[in-house]
């Protein structure tokens, strides 16, 4: 047997294990409470492992083709938009094994083609399913390389509808085209502030930044062959409304975690600490960022700012683990 076969045998002994309800990554996750009452995860939208690996309708890195593109579109302000350096590094972190290419911004003109409506709120929004056929259009495609694209995704600071009986949609992905569209309009903490402040607190730029980064992993997750979570906690959850997925945690559960490792075959302990790498880069940023007092001030800051304790004790004490299995 190989060296990298072995590898990947050993690896994956460790996925199954991580499985293992008594083990210590299902530790700091519970159950999903609302498995059944949430429309969006209805037990037969999710799939089992081998339905999932058996699944064709999902993105599989192969040969050169590993970078996801993200396409902003629209305008961006930098006062008002989150952190895109961060997120395409999160994004990374998060299927490890890809590589991220954030495209430059396309204006919305009328060349384009795009519907839009002023919706109850007095909030623009645009339609979906135009910009989607237009991510997958040759016009679109001209700024990407085919041999290494593995899937396209639009983000926007728009708000989005799929149709005229709908109120909004945070994104939608389409499997069979490797295409997503994803907004983030409603991450913004001021979205339903009568007069947007472009002056944010600490608290408010990192839930900023990590909404953003749970609506790209969640969605991105979709073009990767996984349904909505009905098993656990779990980033993959469906939500319904902003209170649901501020609920939601930033990892897998055990069960997720095994079906993009299938896919993606990463190192897994790798993959933990670069994910912990990014949420402390977060904090640390936006400390220093906002801080000038002195080092004490600072580190206090840091520590008080940093994201949901949860999330990061999940990913330490799933490092932790996983070094455990490498004496």
């Amino acid at each position: 047997m190989s060296s990298s076969t072995s590898g990947c045998a050993e690896e994956e002994d460790i996925v199954q294990r991580a499985m293992d309800r008594s083990g210590i990554l299902q530790e700091h996750v519970c159950r999903y409470p609302h498995r059944d009452q949430s429309i969006g995860c209805r037990v037969t939208l999710n799939k089992t492992l081998k339905q999932f690996v058996d699944n064709k309708l999902k993105a599989v890195p192969h040969e050169t083709h590993k970078v996801i593109y993200i396409q902003p579109i629209g305008e961006f302000p930098p006062e008002i938009s989150p952190d895109l350096t961060f997120l395409a590094s999160y994004v990374e972190a998060f299927f490890l094994g890809t590589t991220v290419c954030i495209l430059s911004v396309v204006p919305v003109t009328e060349e384009l083609h795009f519907t839009s409506r002023i919706f109850i709120t007095e909030q623009l929004q645009f339609l979906t399913t135009p910009i989607l056929n237009w991510l997958v259009s040759p016009s679109a495609k001209k700024v990407r390389d085919p041999r290494k694209e593995l899937v396209i995704i639009g983000i926007t600071m728009t708000d989005l509808y799929p149709r005229d009986d709908w109120n909004f949609v945070y994104g939608i992905a389409r499997a069979k085209d490797g295409v997503g569209l994803y907004s983030f309009a409603r991450m913004d903490p001021h979205f339903d502030t009568p007069t947007h402040s472009s002056e944010y607190t600490i608290h408010e730029k990192q839930l900023y930044n990590v909404r953003c980064a749970k609506i790209l992993s969640h969605e991105l997750g979709h073009l990767f062959g996984m349904k909505h979570c009905i098993y656990y906690h779990c980033l993959m959850n469906g939500s319904n409304h902003q209170d649901e997925m501020d609920g939601a945690p930033l990892h897998l559960c055990a069960v997720c975690l095994m079906k993009l490792w299938y896919t993606l075959q990463f190192n897994t302990t790798l993959r933990y600490q670069s994910l912990h790498t990014c949420l402390m880069m977060l904090s640390s940023t936006a400390s220093t960022s906002t801080t000038t007092a002195t080092t004490t001030t600072t580190t206090t800051a840091t520590s008080s700012s940093a994201p949901a304790t949860t999330d990061l004790d999940y990913l330490r004490h799933s490092i932790d683990w996983l070094h455990g299995q490498f004496p």
